[in-house]
């Protein structure tokens, strides 16, 4: 994902045991009476038999939190810390469901970006917005001695680009543009269900009456809605419409309106101004439930907005230019005290081929309205030109773009949020931002491949290696790097990759394939699944992922013909996101795939780790009682097998149920002893679940038996022995303890 804890661990189908004496033997050997060549537990060992790394930063589940807690989020319209999971925010793809939400404590820079047309984003420095960049060239043209000069703006691709490295665009510079998307309206409402609107016997009343319980979504039913945005309000007797005296044609027409839905219109006059009061309870609360109570948070509402018919639209938007807008020759000017109005109506007019601008004006003090002193309010205005003639935004594909025309920093001292969404954008200034730094931005500071051969040349023992990430199939020299360690650790039996399948299918197959080929005794695959078509995409937050695991799978399982070594299998992290759907989706697969078994899917549960996951400040465990009775299930149904890692990995799964109930670990883990963890940037920690760091690989020139016993790793040692850490229990660390404790996989 995006950006949720969805790594799935590995559960390979053979792998590499340590004697007392360092020596390798398959699991195979381990099945009937194999096991008794182990010993109930390992003595201390002066070397590590398993490697975890994390060869890319990646996707690594961290959300960078990127904007103050009073930015308004289009969707649900409403401040970015009242979002929760499943919320809406307009994004890329129109209106999208919120999977994530966090915030912590921030200390430091705030960007301040003003683009032409959009209003200021403030947000950190780290944090992607879909950028495009243009090259400016000018040429003159000359007739009858007089020259005139033109500038051509060509425009690069969108890209994602951290605030902190966007560049002003100049008149005549090279910059960039931030882009505003062109919203897809897709809802199709035609009426609107007023029963939730009546109140007690209202439902029998209206009927009675012969009132409708519906509300006809036509133009002139748009129209009304969009003035009463503009000029209406609550009122005790019904919805109310405030109109200056001359305005006889726009309180003539919503008499005509309402007398046509059937209601009747109350008029009354009082300082140059005529109330029109529309008698309907029903319709009041309707109003104010759709287009917002106050003129603080008046909104469009969202069957408007993303209505597909343009005339309803266009209804709308005439409506409010009607009641709260102007022509100054060929320019519409409107206002609103709403950020939430102002920001929906920039889109809405985006979606109409309209490129409307949204400034601020503060306002402070208070002025008299009907004899009533009233607090000023910051205003937004909202200007468009019917002949908007030469102008340096534009639309380019899909897009709106915005020249940037300048980029400040501030300090900031509190909290700051973020949200994650199923297309992985959400609107700021209705500017597209994305949701997390995940893959589209390059990391710095990773080792690379001449590092990564000078760890594996130093430490030639490894037995058993897995590679992750982040998504170790993003690295274009992931085969070198693979080839390193199989060229310098002799006696590699097994290698474990997860892929979230989201790389290109004849790339991704191309490199297993050479992987495959360097005489690996075992490699093993696992393909990330978190449940069955839409549940899937809507998890990982990208659409149409599923279709490219199960093409995974389908490859993986014709390469299997060819390629003995081969092992895959899918990796089913159990979180709150798809809690009580595992067995549906394992019988869901099942039928695509008659192939597959239960004894085919690795269950995970999902966790939180600081260092791995980076989603410490995120709630993704399920809840302990649905976990465990669907976990039971899944174990009933797995088919009984003779041999080593079946066993191992039925003991896994009975004490991964005992922790999910207690949140304590079943047993005292063989990190530091058996395996350690190896992030992409050196820093190595006892496992992928404990944040304490015993050093970097670069400080030692890439010797580990440097570090291995160092003070650092001795206290951690300790601590790992007490059973005081790690406090998880997941498949990276928990094969070797299980081994490490023969007793326990039959217990």
């Amino acid at each position: 994902m995006t950006c949720s804890p969805k790594r799935t661990d590995i559960l390979v189908n053979a792998a590499i045991i340590y004697d007392l004496k360092g020596d390798a033997m398959s699991l195979s050997k381990l099945s009937g009476i194999g096991f008794t060549a182990l010993k109930s537990n390992f003595t201390h060992l002066d070397r590590p038999y398993k490697l975890t790394f994390s060869i890319t930063y990646g996707c690594q589940s961290r959300c960078v939190t990127c904007v103050k807690p009073d930015e308004v989020i289009l969707g649900d319209n409403t401040p970015i810390s009242n979002l929760r999971i499943g919320s809406h925010a307009v994004g890329c793809s129109g209106l999208n469901e919120i999977s994530q939400t966090s915030s912590r404590s921030y200390s430091g820079r705030l960007f301040r970006i003003k683009a032409s047309g959009l209003l200021p984003i403030e947000i950190t420095p780290e944090h992607p917005l879909l950028i495009m960049s243009s090259r400016t060239t000018r040429h003159s043209e000359s007739s009858a001695g007089n020259s005139k000069y033109y500038r051509n703006y060509n425009f690069g691709k969108p890209t994602w680009k951290e605030a902190k490295d966007v560049v002003k665009k100049g008149t005549d510079t090279d910059g960039d543009y931030l882009c505003t998307p062109i919203i897809q309206r897709t809802i199709k409402t035609k009426e609107i269900d007023l029963k939730p609107f009546n109140r007690g016997r209202g439902v029998a009343i209206s009927k009675a009456k012969g009132y409708s319980l519906s509300f006809p979504l036509d133009t002139e039913t748009a129209w009304l809605l969009g003035i009463y945005v503009a000029e209406g309000c609550p009122a005790s007797n019904g919805a109310r419409f405030n109109f200056n005296v001359t305005e006889i044609n726009l309180h003539a027409r919503v008499e005509k309106i309402a007398n046509q839905l059937g209601y009747s219109i109350t008029k009354t006059e009082k300082n140059n101004c005529t109330t029109c009061c529309l008698s309907s309870h029903v319709l009041s609360r309707a109003f104010v439930e759709w287009c917002g109570k106050g003129a603080l948070n008046k909104k469009i509402p969202d069957f408007i907005l993303f209505n597909n018919d343009e005339s309803i639209l266009r209804a709308f938007l005439k409506g409010w230019e009607e009641g709260d807008g102007y022509w100054r020759g060929d320019d519409l000017i409107g206002s609103t005290i709403s950020k939430t109005l102002a920001l929906q109506l920039q889109l809405a007019y985006a979606s109409i081929g309209i490129m409307a601008n949204v400034s601020f004006v503060k306002k402070e003090g208070m002025h008299m309205f009907y004899d009533k002193p009233i607090h000023n309010h910051d205003v937004y205005v909202i200007k468009y030109s019917k002949n908007p003639g030469i102008s340096y935004s534009r639309r380019v594909g899909n897009y709106y773009v915005r020249p940037i025309r300048s980029v400040s920093d501030i300090q900031y001292n509190g909290t700051v949020h973020n949200i994650e969404t199923s297309d992985n954008t959400y609107l700021v200034s209705n500017a597209v931002v994305h949701n997390c730094n995940i893959w589209q931005i390059k990391p710095t500071g990773e080792l690379d491949l001449r590092e990564i051969r000078a760890f594996a040349e130093k430490n030639p023992y490894f037995k058993w290696i897995e590679i992750t990430g982040g998504e170790p199939f993003l690295r274009s020299d992931l085969v070198d790097i693979v080839r390193a360690f199989a060229e310098s650790s002799k006696g590699l039996y097994v290698l474990t990759m997860p892929t979230n399948s989201l790389c290109r299918l004849e790339s991704e197959s191309e490199r297993i394939e050479e992987i495959l080929k360097l005489g690996i005794p075992k490699v093993s695959i696992t393909l990330s699944l978190d449940g069955y078509g839409e549940l899937h995409d809507k998890i990982r937050g990208i659409p149409g992922n599923f279709a490219r695991v199960m093409a995974m799978a389908k490859k993986l399982k014709e390469m299997q013909a060819r390629y003995k070594n081969l092992f895959f299998v899918f990796g089913y992290t159990m979180s709150k996101f798809n809690e009580g759907r595992l067995i549906e989706t394992v019988e869901a697969v099942k039928k695509d795939f008659p192939w597959v078994s239960y004894n085919n899917f690795h269950v995970n549960a999902g966790q939180v780790s600081e260092i791995y996951y980076q989603n410490s400040e995120m709630s993704i465990k399920p809840e302990a009682t649905v976990f465990s009775k669907e976990l039971r299930e899944f174990i009933r149904r797995r088919k009984f097998e003779l041999g080593a890692i079946p066993i191992i990995e039925s003991a896994f799964l009975r004490k991964l149920d005992y922790y999910v109930k207690t949140g304590r670990p079943p047993m005292k883990g063989r990190s530091l002893d058996a395996s350690l963890f190896l992030d992409s940037y050196g820093n190595v920690y006892p496992s992928i679940m404990w944040g304490r760091k015993i050093g970097n690989i670069r400080e030692v020139d890439y010797d580990l038996s440097r570090l291995w016993l160092n003070a650092e790793a001795q206290e951690a040692r300790k601590l790992i022995r007490e059973g005081k850490e790690p406090r998880a229990w997941t498949a990276c660390e928990a094969y070797q303890t299980l081994v490490g404790n023969i007793g326990s996989l039959f217990i």
